[in-house]
């Protein structure tokens, strides 16, 4: 198994776990227990996804890996695009674009069409050095990111850390549904 898919199974089980603990609530230190999940709402599921899971299929995906595969076999993992991607904001910021005036709803992949076509492509086909960074980096921005949560998530504590998970996954779900 690769190091990204690794880092993004280990991602999503720590953000999972996560969540689970802290929307189940936790015992502070001053002893009393919090549910961190009433104060930062919550993201709309899309109705695509079933309401049980098959454990053969966690991901829900069109074909199943089978009983005893490798349950990510076949998956696509949301790839950042340049508001969240640092490789993506790299290259957007290379073409001329603000990364912070893009949409977080973005994805790479609708960032590398723009990538392809258009003025961005005339652009890159006009000027080879920057063409060449820009490939250099795409081979980077194509790779999903690990998303880590720690004490420090969001500014510390239980609700900042589950606010850091539900907006990674809310946001992911918005962006890339499925």
């Amino acid at each position: 198994m690769s190091r990204v898919l690794k880092g993004s199974l280990l991602a999503v089980a720590v953000a999972a776990l996560c969540a689970a603990i802290l929307g189940l609530g936790v015992t502070e230190a001053t002893g009393r227990a919090t549910r961190a999940h009433e104060a930062t709402g919550s993201c709309a599921v899309p109705d695509t996804f079933p309401a049980t899971r098959d454990p053969s299929n966690p991901l829900d995906l069109p074909v199943p890996p089978g009983r005893n595969a490798n349950p990510l076999s076949g998956a696509q993992f949301f790839v950042d695009g340049p508001a969240h991607g640092a490789a993506a904001g790299a290259i957007a910021s290379l073409v001329g674009l603000d990364p912070e005036q893009i949409s977080g709803s973005e994805t790479w992949g609708k960032f590398l069409e723009q990538l392809q076509s258009g003025s961005i492509a005339a652009k890159l086909r006009s000027n080879p050095g920057l063409a060449h960074k820009v490939k250099l980096l795409e081979k980077i921005a194509a790779e999903p990111e690990a998303n880590r949560f720690s004490l420090y998530s969001g500014g510390g504590g239980p609700g900042a850390i589950y606010g850091q998970v539900q907006k990674i996954f809310c946001h992911n779900l918005a962006a890339d549904p499925g």
